[in-house]
């Protein structure tokens, strides 16, 4: 198992896909705090980027100097090893509350399930985040009745710790997602006297140290983060940002919840009795932690998927115990299948299988090898499960089963999604600019669409020195300060740079070629040299008659 979650976790990590927006956000202030040494102010092409807490440049800056480079799979080491720990602390837990045939479920639920995998792939915080919420929970919910106080005190510390940390995270999103449920539960259970597990001065002195140091050394140097962090905070609760409809998580917790959605969803019944009828207080705390958690990021006007990561930990807890259950009734072979359900399985999945094979590559060819090869290793997969099946090789029919979903799944990271990469393009044409163009010239990035306005991936590749300006004022500024600047802009606004011909000579260097379904706008490397420059030296060498002008020769 060990093997298995090792292999899900980093295989093909660093080239499945190149860096999203979101994740270039994340990945260029990391790089730029280890390369200028001020790890207190995080800049996204030299221009601060106070919006969020710093957890994640930290982490992405330490991951870089590891590794010695900021590639792909440097950036995201950081969310592989929160999922590899969400891995171990599931099982463990699962092992601790049901025993060891649901913590085996728990670990095989963690590695495979959708949401697990998708954020453990990527750049931001929101796996880390995960890992640091239910890692508190755990704390909270298997802390005993009778612990002696001194073990009481040093497991609030690591409480309180985790708090801290989660706040460094995403400001007070941990604190609610932890205190929220818990809070109702110490309520409705009437237990007041743990309220007393908060008086830890050595606790309560690390978590104000985490709420309280970064924010003022960052203050001193930029008093404007005080107004961008009201409104990511107060903003996103009173809908200045936005709004979404209340039943959005809904439908996302039943995806996040896949392929292991049918398992959930028979936990749920018998988990609901012990916690409400039989007074199970185990169940009774997964299930305010569910209900409270998706209640509060439900009331907030402005909703995001990766909000919903700190209750997903509840329904892998429900599936495993579905999972034990299942493997209970096949040591006493109590579970009793007719012997045409496995053929009508089998069945059912080939032609499955082929159709989405037909339908997929028809429709983009340019991934049919790797559906091909996905498809067959399903197939094959599923050929050998029923005939382990038809022997009654049980165990063999299930490590098939996991080993073939596991096969199809890396052919899929390594083949297919690469080809499905819509910012690749712009990458290479960024890479190729900056080895074979820039060198190590700066280069000034003015890009104003893109999935996050003025933050583009392409700052990230094309590596320092690099900067960016948010409008064509400020872009006429650094052209009238520098003389001369290399400048990479959107290919559709070049018509804008007419209105400001008499005074900036532009020249196009290098053009990207636009990829059909492409995110992002093709770009243009142009040279901009103020005229002023130009002429100067034919001005200079008519006011003195014993020089011989030269003609100027353009850049």
């Amino acid at each position: 198992m060990v093997a298995i979650a090792l292999t899900v976790a980093v295989s093909s990590l660093g080239s499945y896909q190149t860096l999203g927006t979101h994740e270039v956000v994340a990945a260029e202030p990391a790089r730029a705090m280890l390369h200028s040494g001020d790890w207190i102010v995080p800049r996204y092409g030299d221009v601060p980027r106070i919006r969020k807490p710093p957890l994640v440049y930290w982490l992405v800056a330490s991951s870089g100097w590891l590794f010695g480079e900021f590639s792909e799979f440097a950036v995201r080491f950081h969310s592989a090893i929160a999922f590899l720990g969400m891995v171990a602390l599931m099982s463990l837990w699962a092992a601790r509350w049901y025993g060891r045939e649901a913590a085996f479920g728990a670990a095989i639920v963690q590695t495979t399930s959708f949401w697990a995998i998708f954020y453990g792939r990527h750049v931001e915080i929101d796996m880390v985040m995960c890992l640091l919420t239910t890692a508190a929970m755990f704390l909270i919910a298997t802390q005993p009745a009778d612990e002696p106080a001194s073990r009481a005190r040093w497991r609030w510390i690591g409480i309180l710790t985790l708090i801290g940390l989660t706040w460094l995270a995403k400001f007070h999103y941990g604190t609610t997602m932890v205190f929220g449920p818990v809070f109702v539960l110490w309520a409705l259970q009437r237990q007041w006297r743990k309220w007393l597990n908060f008086v830890n001065p050595i606790g309560l002195l690390i978590l104000i140290a985490c709420l309280v140091i970064w924010p003022w050394l960052l203050l001193r140097e930029c008093p404007e983060a005080l107004d961008r962090w009201r409104f990511e905070t107060v903003g996103r609760a009173t809908g200045e940002i936005g709004y979404v409809a209340w039943w959005f998580y809904g439908p996302q917790l039943l995806l996040f919840s896949l392929p292991w959605l049918g398992h959930v969803l028979f936990a749920v019944p018998p988990s609901w009795r012990r916690a409400w009828r039989h007074g199970d207080e185990r169940e009774r705390f997964l299930w305010i932690w569910l209900v409270a958690d998706v209640v509060v990021i439900s009331l907030s006007p402005n909703k995001h998927a990766n909000y919903l990561l700190a209750a997903m930990p509840v329904t892998t807890l429900l599936a495993s115990q579905s999972f034990a259950r299942g493997l209970a009734r096949f040591h006493r072979d109590a579970l009793r299948i007719p012997k045409l359900v496995p053929h009508v399985v089998a069945l059912t999945v080939v032609v499955i299988g082929v159709a989405i094979n037909w339908l997929v590559t028809a429709k983009s060819p340019a991934i049919q090898a790797g559906i091909l090869g996905a498809t067959g290793v399903g197939l094959c997969g599923v050929i050998l499960i029923w005939w382990c099946w038809q022997r009654k090789w049980w165990s063999a029919a299930g490590w098939t089963a996991l080993a073939s979903a596991l096969g199809a799944l890396l052919v899929v990271l390594s083949v297919v999604t690469p080809e499905l990469d819509r910012h690749r393009i712009t990458v290479e044409f960024a890479q190729q600019l900056r080895q074979e163009v820039l060198r190590d010239q700066p280069v000034c990035v003015y890009v104003r669409k893109g999935t996050l306005p003025g933050f583009h991936p392409s700052i990230f590749y094309l590596d320092e020195p690099v900067y960016q300006v948010s409008t064509l004022a400020e872009l006429l500024q650094e052209v009238k300060r520098s003389g001369d600047l290399l400048s990479v802009v959107e290919r559709e606004s070049l018509p804008r740079f007419r209105t400001v011909a008499p005074f900036v000579d532009l020249q196009e260097i290098a053009r990207m070629t636009q990829m059909v379904g492409s995110r992002e706008a093709p770009l243009v490397c142009v040279r901009l040299t103020d005229r002023r420059e130009i002429d100067r030296p034919t001005a200079t060498a008519t006011k003195d008659s014993s020089t011989v002008a030269e003609p100027t020769k353009r850049r």
